[in-house]
């Protein structure tokens, strides 16, 4: 079993030893900065009803888990022994589990942005990782950082101190308010503000996609902001050879002006860095490592395999 979690969601993939899909879950947020923990027990346990049902009674030889915080992978195998006997089980570092689900190597830099925004340097199990520090003191780049420019260029223009944008329309419409100023219960009036203001993100990308310059803009800035962080990394990292950068979380499917920005601005400032769009969602990481332990110089025959049972699990932005 391969599980990964996050701000978002807690995804698994139940799997045997021919690489072949037997089932898979889905669940909320589990992150405990912003969730609380019986929302999270039910999140997992949600996630692994769907991925084991209707088995009972399995024999789990390896789970590959990928968390924010080791305390939830730890809780996620704790209810999971619950249902299922489990031999070994793998911490996973979120960066790492990007990596390979992407493209399928152990060295290169994760650009991750979803609810929040970070950037991995992965080589094998040495990792260094910056950004992190939440809506309120960082997540530059971020879901959480689109949706609520989108929504302040929303209301700069219902308070005539802003241009013109579609994203008035598509707010009020969208989130069915009778007046602008029902935003601040809409946004405020919940236990997680974060989600609410990155649920915004979807709107952001509609006005993008109808040409709406602020909109583009917003995304624009989003892919500079994680290049900036990237390129920091690079510099940080000094490192001369020829380096694989790859992008994870859900934000960059809005616009591909962001994926552009942000590869623009990364070779920019390193030439020999190569850029790329991931071939799988993180959760299927766990797969890619299970194959490389079973046998390193047969990835690329497994893969085939993978890409035939797990293709529901592409990385696929709407604009590719």
């Amino acid at each position: 079993m391969s599980v990964d979690g996050g701000g978002t969601k807690v995804i698994s993939v139940l799997f045997n030893e021919k690489f072949e899909l037997l089932g898979c879950g889905e669940g909320g947020g589990i992150n405990p900065n912003f969730e609380a923990r019986e929302n999270i027990e039910i999140a997992m346990r949600k996630c692994i009803n769907e991925s084991i049902s209707p088995r009972r009674n399995l024999e789990l030889e390896t789970v590959y888990v990928s968390m924010p915080a080791l305390k939830e992978q730890e809780l996620y195998i704790e209810i999971l022994k619950q249902y299922v006997n489990v031999e070994q089980v793998y911490y996973v570092n979120e960066g790492q589990m990007a990596l390979l689900a992407g493209v399928q190597k152990s060295r290169g830099l994760v650009a991750l942005s979803g609810t929040g925004s970070g950037i991995f340097w992965v080589d094998e199990e040495r990792i260094i990782h910056t950004g992190g520090w939440g809506s309120l003191l960082g997540d530059e780049g971020s879901g959480f950082y689109i949706g609520r420019e989108g929504l302040k260029a929303a209301i700069k223009y219902y308070e005539e101190t802003g241009p013109y944008t579609v994203l008035y329309d598509l707010v009020m419409n969208e989130w069915k308010l009778n007046t602008m100023l029902d935003v601040i219960k809409k946004v405020y009036g919940v236990s997680s503000s974060r989600y609410v203001i990155s649920s915004a993100v979807p709107l952001v990308s509609k006005a993008a996609s109808m040409g709406d310059g602020i909109a583009v803009d917003i995304f624009r800035s989003a892919g500079k902001e994680m290049a900036r962080q990237a390129i920091a990394m690079l510099k940080r990292l000094n490192i001369k050879q020829e380096i694989i950068v790859t992008i994870a979380g859900g934000s960059w499917k809005g616009s591909r002006i962001m994926f552009e920005a942000f590869r623009n601005a990364v070779i920019g400032a390193f030439p020999n860095v190569t850029v790329t769009v991931p071939l799988f969602e993180p959760v299927i990481g766990g797969v890619i490592l299970q194959a490389k332990k079973v046998d390193e110089g047969a990835v690329d025959e497994y893969l085939q395999v993978i890409k035939g049972q797990f293709g529901k699990f592409f990385y696929k932005p709407g604009w590719m």
